[in-house]
Order: structure tokens, then C-alpha cells, then sequence
């Protein structure tokens, strides 16, 4: 007569499908692997086992729900490793505005330098991308234009994986609606959880591509910081094994009407050659942060008659009897505006 073992009710049926399958000789072997097949799909997928990774993204996106406005002010130290790169060790500053779906960053060196001192705006019409030093503006209404001169907004550097580096959304500016937004928080389904060798660190890796050089890579994302939700590493890794680029991040609370927010505090980048060498490191950290205070609408649109020139990248020429061309009706005209392009 076959033995009956009761079980108390608070018993998974995972557990109690694996002590029957040890319990073999009171079973049939089909029975036996159908309920360890059972308690395998119940076992992964319980709530923080094989989900683990896509709820801490999850949660990650949440936080850029709760502010409905950000200003913030950052401090920026750039390391040169290779002398023939980038020019020699500088200091700066970020600062950065956001609305909704509007928002403005500036980068400034100190002391100045008119290769890398420039602002980007979008105020929900066009992009304007200010040259601080020349004083030349470039405006599309392509909220989708690669903007190489800038960086990603060091406030979204925990989305870093979704800022791909090759293709052709290279350099287009990931803005904070992109961070809250459904289409985001769709993507995060293609993260994986994958063994880490570290104590007390969740890994996870991401779908890259290849970068602008042909390069293919993916992203490791690690969860071992405070929050634990939030990514503390993000590496993008080429077939090599080379950690071509390293964000280490640590955060602080904020707190908003809605509730608190975690946010960065410091981003600490690594950047390598594909053999291996380093060819820049760069800190940032936030030195002032503000949350839900009303943000004048003039912030986010540059005054034209404030600058030298100003170039609309949507301009398209016509030959003569071909009709006119498509200009920007805002831009100004006369001296103060400068020759069309369609790119720089």
C-alpha cells in the first residue's frame, strides 16, 4: 500500500513536489517528473527569483515618475589618459532643468573651452544646441537629432544600457520623459539575471549592438548598492571582454510631493580602448538638487536675439524653379542669421 505523507499547509507545492520526487519509490516515474516539472516552473517563477532583475528596473523607472520638476547642479572632474585625446585634465560644471517633457542642460569647462562649453534645450517644439563660445545656434524640430557635443544627462546615467553607441540613434539625447515613459519600461524585459561572482551583488546582462567603431558589445548591469533596486555598475562589455565603458553610480534620497525619490548623487566613468587602455576617467556629483518647484517656460527656449547666428537643420535647398525652400518661420532674418545647413 502506497504511503501517505501529509504536508502542513503552508508548503509550496514546489517543496511539495521536490519531497515527493525524493520519495520516488511510492510514485510512478511519469508522476515523479510531472511534478518536478511543476515545482520547477512554480520555483522560477516566484516573485523575486527569476523576475528579480526586470522588478528592479521597474522600480528604477518609478523613480523618475515622482519629481514633476528637477533643477539640478553638478560639479564634473575629466582625466585624460591619452594625452592626444580630449585635451588636458579640466573641471566643470552641469546644470540641468526639467518640465515634463521639456528640458535644458548646460556643460560648462572651467577654465572655459569652446570645444566642449555648449547647451541643449528642448521646449517641447525644437531642439536649440548653443555653441556658448561662438554663440551659433543649431535648431531642428527633430526631437530625435544626434546631439554629439553633449553627453547623456548624468541624472540618467542608471539608463546608460538603453544609450546605445553605435547605430542610428548614436548620440540622440535620452531626456527624462524617455526614462518614464511605457515604451522604456517595456525594453527592460530583454535584461537576463546571470551568475555574478561577487558576494551579495545581482547581475544582470542587456542586448547591446556594435558600437561606432564595429565593435559589438552588451551590457552587464549590477545591483549591489543602496538602493539595492537601483544599478550600482553598468559595463559595457565588447566580445573581447574588454569593459569598454564603466559607470559606477551611488545615490541619495530626494524627496517630492509624491513621494521619495532615489536619484544620483555621483557617476564615476571609465573609458577604454578596445585593447584595454584606459582613455579617460570622469567624476561627477550633484551638488544641489530641487525638486517640484515651478520652472519659468523661458528657460527652455533660447532668444535669438541673443546670439551671433543661428542654423536650422531642417533647412532644405531647392533648385531655381523648383519651388522655395523649407525654413524655420521663427528663425530671424538679416545679418543676425546665418547660411542654412542641413548638417554639421
Amino acid at each position: 500500500m502506497p504511503m501517505i505523507v501529509l504536508w502542513p499547509m503552508r508548503e509550496s507545492w514546489a517543496n511539495v513536489g521536490l519531497e515527493i520526487f525524493k520519495r520516488g519509490s511510492v510514485v510512478s516515474t511519469f508522476i515523479r517528473r510531472a511534478i518536478l516539472a511543476m515545482g520547477i516552473i512554480l520555483f522560477a517563477s516566484r516573485p523575486g527569483v527569476a523576475d528579480i532583475v526586470h522588478d528592479n528596473l521597474l522600480k528604477m523607472a518609478d523613480q523618475y515618475r515622482l519629481p514633476r520638476t528637477v533643477h539640478a547642479t553638478m560639479d564634473t572632474f575629466l582625466e585624460p589618459k591619452k594625452t592626444s585625446f580630449m585635451g588636458p585634465t579640466r573641471r566643470g560644471t552641469y546644470e540641468c532643468w526639467v518640465d515634463g517633457e521639456k528640458y535644458r542642460l548646460a556643460q560648462l569647462t572651467v577654465p572655459p573651452n569652446s570645444n566642449f562649453d555648449n547647451e541643449l534645450r528642448w521646449d517641447g517644439e525644437r531642439i536649440q544646441e548653443l555653441g556658448v563660445d561662438s554663440s551659433t545656434l543649431l535648431i531642428s524640430k527633430n526631437a530625435r537629432r544626434n546631439t554629439p557635443s553633449m553627453s547623456l544627462l548624468p541624472l540618467l546615467r542608471p539608463f546608460q544600457f538603453l544609450f546605445t553607441d553605435g547605430g542610428i540613434n548614436r548620440a540622440v539625447m535620452l531626456t527624462w520623459a524617455d526614462a518614464s515613459s511605457e515604451q522604456t519600461r517595456a525594453r527592460f524585459a530583454a535584461a537576463r539575471k546571470i551568475p555574478s561572482k561577487k558576494a551579495g551583488v545581482l547581475e544582470a546582462v542587456y542586448p547591446g549592438g556594435k558600437d561606432y567603431r564595429g565593435i559589438d558589445y552588451v551590457y552587464h548591469i549590477e545591483f549591489g548598492g543602496t538602493p539595492a533596486f537601483m544599478p550600482s555598475k553598468i559595463r559595457e562589455v565588447s566580445s573581447a571582454g574588454v569593459d569598454l565603458l564603466t559607470a559606477e553610480i551611488t545615490y541619495r534620497p530626494i524627496q517630492c510631493a509624491a513621494g521619495q525619490a532615489y536619484l544620483p548623487h555621483s557617476i564615476h566613468l571609465t573609458v577604454r580602448d578596445p585593447d584595454n587602455s584606459e582613455l579617460y576617467v570622469q567624476t561627477v556629483t550633484v551638488t544641489s538638487i530641487e525638486v517640484d518647484k515651478p520652472i519659468p517656460p523661458e528657460t527652455f527656449t533660447v532668444d535669438f536675439q541673443t546670439v551671433r547666428s543661428v542654423i536650422d537643420l531642417d533647412y532644405v535647398p531647392t533648385l531655381p524653379g523648383h519651388g522655395s525652400a523649407t525654413k524655420d518661420a521663427s528663425a530671424p532674418e538679416g545679418p543676425a542669421a546665418a547660411p542654412p545647413l542641413r548638417q554639421w
